[in-house]
């Protein structure tokens, strides 16, 4: 019982900390900050998650690290093949969901990490923001499924910063005298 509790405050400890990097990540008006700091905070939710034995939100976390991390490094090939394989993962696991090997709340960290891994790795501008705030969404619901006290926090945090982080640019732009549609890469 000792070591479960001690497991429980670790993830939760670590939740915590994941938080506190991604709402600054996503704070932030630069597209390459955010992304770099993305990149910690998802593995610090990977982490959370491996320990509280989510597992469909542990491999989408993992997926994620290695995507923005490709997507850093420049590594366009790789990124794309890790998005693909993001896409892939939707189907598969509506189709385990269909045929009872799943229950239906395992499709949000999918569509979440979908959302979340195209906008940052994929896109900038408002596009990056559109993108994310929808996976932030699907994440919300899927935290709110898992109990994760934490995950709940972070990501209704991450959608102010997120707003913050579209208001400030929109601020930005119209004393500039700019729009900023945001581009998505192939």
């Amino acid at each position: 019982y000792l070591i479960l509790h001690v497991m429980e405050m670790t993830a939760d400890i670590i939740g915590y900390l994941g938080l506190l990097i991604t709402l600054v990540s996503f704070s932030l008006a630069k597209d390459e900050l955010l992304q770099k700091l993305n990149l910690v905070g998802c593995l610090l939710w990977a982490v959370h998650f491996g320990a509280m034995e989510q597992w469909t939100a542990f491999i989408m976390l993992v997926m994620a690290s290695a995507m923005v991390g490709s997507s850093i490094a420049g590594m366009k090939a790789l990124t794309n093949m890790v998005w693909m394989l993001n896409i892939l993962i939707i189907p598969v696991t509506a189709m385990m969901i269909l045929s009872g090997g799943a229950a239906w709340p395992a499709i949000l960290p999918v569509l979440g990490g979908f959302f979340i891994n195209t906008g940052v790795s994929k896109c900038r501008g408002n596009a990056m923001t559109y993108t994310i705030m929808a996976g932030m969404i699907a994440w919300i619901a899927a935290a709110v499924m898992m109990e994760s006290i934490p995950a709940i926090i972070a990501n209704l945090l991450n959608l102010l910063a997120l707003l913050f982080r579209e208001f400030t640019r929109i601020r930005k732009a119209s004393k500039a005298g700019a729009a900023d549609g945001g581009t998505v890469s192939a």
